[in-house]
């Protein structure tokens, strides 16, 4: 401990300098209707995103090193902190507005989670928010919310301040990564939900809604048995259980989720139709590793919540 503490006096009062991405600007160029990651996606609207340039310094102390991730509601980036000495990952949301209701929701379970008991099982498989705030951009302000990089990978171990982040920045300012050519006009945990409130809305991934979310029915933190048993069947089987894939009009529809439902299920308790909303339109059209497999899915796979094994009876029978 003390000599990790001696490692850092040196560094006090100290900042990390800006990196130099000299090599910038020879970096291939992609034309605007070449789509790339998050433009691919359903309803994607570029002035929804932050542009971010590699080049760029966030709040005069996060400057971009590289892309991460994308999704339907952020782009997620790993970054210097030039104060820290470290490398942090930020997580830019589509600009406020877009984000409606959901604006606030991440921060708050975030907090919500960081005020969970130090001995909590759960709270060391939690990443903490180290900061969180609005930055200005084309279109109106985008949440930025900051955490630790991802570490321990399931298939490989990083560990704090890797040499994986550094090899990753050399490789970026060496050999920057395809930009997208903008025209100088472009003006894009938050799924969760507090368990102690009574929920109805659309919360999960649509491969993994449980049966009540589909439904419209009341939903609570049951849920997760029903999404990890979805989870466990596709790393298993290497598909999706439950699809949703309508062969008509070739997307995604709950109508098809359901009958992906009835034709392994059956059909569903009269208990469940009962508390759905009302205005809801539903189609109702080996050995023994292999018997204890499908009856661990038989006991997290329920239409009615009530009936699935609870976190705490699958830890303790497996």
């Amino acid at each position: 401990m003390a000599s990790s503490l001696l490692g850092w006096l040196p560094r006090l009062g100290r900042s990390w300098e800006p990196l130099d991405f000299a090599h910038a600007s020879c970096s291939e160029r992609v034309p605007l209707d070449h789509k790339i990651d998050e433009d691919c996606l359903s309803g994607y609207f570029a002035s929804g995103y932050h542009p971010v340039r590699l080049v760029e310094v966030l709040r005069d102390q996060y400057q971009i090193v590289g892309k991460l991730g994308f999704g339907a509601t952020s782009t997620i980036w790993l970054v210097c902190h030039l104060c820290c000495w470290c490398h942090v990952a930020i997580k830019l949301f589509v600009h406020s507005r877009a984000m409606g209701s959901q604006l606030h929701n991440e921060v708050q379970m975030c907090r919500r989670m960081s005020l969970a008991k130090i001995n909590h099982p759960g709270r060391s498989a939690v990443r903490e928010l180290l900061d969180s705030s609005d930055i200005p951009g084309p279109d109106g302000r985008y949440r930025c919310l900051v955490h630790r990089p991802l570490a321990d990978n399931i298939l490989f171990g990083i560990e704090d301040d890797d040499p994986v982040f550094e090899a990753s920045e050399q490789g970026e300012l060496q050999s920057p990564s395809p930009r997208t050519e903008l025209d100088g006009e472009k003006d894009d945990i938050d799924l969760q939900r507090a368990s102690n409130q009574d929920q109805t809305e659309d919360c999960q991934r649509r491969v993994y809604r449980a049966s009540e979310v589909i439904l419209e029915a009341p939903w609570d933190h049951k849920i997760d048995i029903w999404n990890t048993g979805c989870m466990v069947w596709d790393m298993f089987q290497g598909f999706h259980l439950f699809p949703g894939h309508d062969a008509e009009h070739q997307t995604y529809r709950g109508r098809a989720h359901l009958s992906d439902l009835v034709a392994v299920l059956g059909k569903p308790p009269a208990s469940l139709l009962s508390v759905r909303r009302p205005d809801h339109q539903i189609l109702l059209r080996s050995r023994q590793r292999k018997e204890y497999f499908i009856a661990i899915m038989d006991r997290m796979l329920r239409w009615d919540p009530i009936e699935r094994s609870s976190a705490a009876d699958l830890a303790r029978d497996g």
